[in-house]
């Protein structure tokens, strides 16, 4: 594949992985974590951790969502920061006693971000190696998870667009403007291979257009112009 149009859909994890490293840096919290509505609907993926260890990662995208009461409170809190004060007896559940507690951790949020927010499609998990915290650390987390969505958005937009590589290739090669007569010869297939492949892309993405659909692409690292 030309080094040109070779897939590169990290873009949105770099953006979450800076936007963490921020957060990290302007709030006194232990670690940060940004987990995804994933393929399946009973699990998130990791999309940025910053201080995490793998077992708290795990629960957090794992059986946080499929099992643990606490996410339907995050989805109901929609924005709002919900920390572990404000949860009745959040101490002695499983989350705080077998997962948060053993490692230090002794308050915390986890904020839904993005679209669908009532579903938690993504959260930011928060978490402090101390109890007694500023009043203003709120507000801050509620800025920074607002800050989060545009990552989230565009990782959600390259989920769903599930392009195979024959069609990722396709698009690459319409960025860089090639027409589909140049693409056939490019690829050895026929012209008409080449204009299936790119209704397909067009359908897949909600695009109207080569040109619309190339600059998205371009926007969320899928492509080099």
């Amino acid at each position: 594949m030309d080094e040109r149009t070779r897939p590169r859909s990290t873009v949105p994890e770099v953006m979450a992985h800076g936007l963490l490293a921020g957060l990290l840096a302007g709030v006194p919290c232990a670690a940060a974590a940004i987990t995804i509505r994933g393929d399946r609907p009973d699990a998130h993926r990791l999309l940025a951790n910053g201080g995490y260890p793998r077992t708290t990662v795990h629960y957090l995208t794992v059986d946080f969502v499929r099992d643990d009461p606490h996410y339907a409170l995050v989805g109901a809190a929609r924005d709002r920061s919900l920390f572990w004060a404000d949860v009745p007896r959040f101490h002695h559940s499983v989350l705080a006693r077998e997962v948060l507690l053993p490692v230090g951790y002794r308050e915390g949020t986890s904020i839904a971000i993005g679209p669908d927010r009532a579903r938690g499609a993504a959260v930011l998990h928060v978490s402090f190696d101390r109890s007694d915290l500023d009043p203003a650390v709120g507000p801050l987390l509620t800025d920074w998870a607002r800050r989060c969505a545009d990552a989230v958005v565009d990782q959600l937009t390259l989920q769903q667009w599930r392009l195979s590589p024959r069609e990722l290739e396709v698009l690459g090669l319409i960025a860089v403007g090639l027409s589909n007569t140049e693409i056939a010869d490019r690829l050895y297939v026929t012209r008409r291979t080449v204009a299936t492949h790119v209704e397909h892309i067009l359908a897949k993405c909600g695009a109207t257009s080569r040109v619309a659909v190339a600059a998205r692409a371009a926007q969320l690292g899928l492509v080099r112009t």
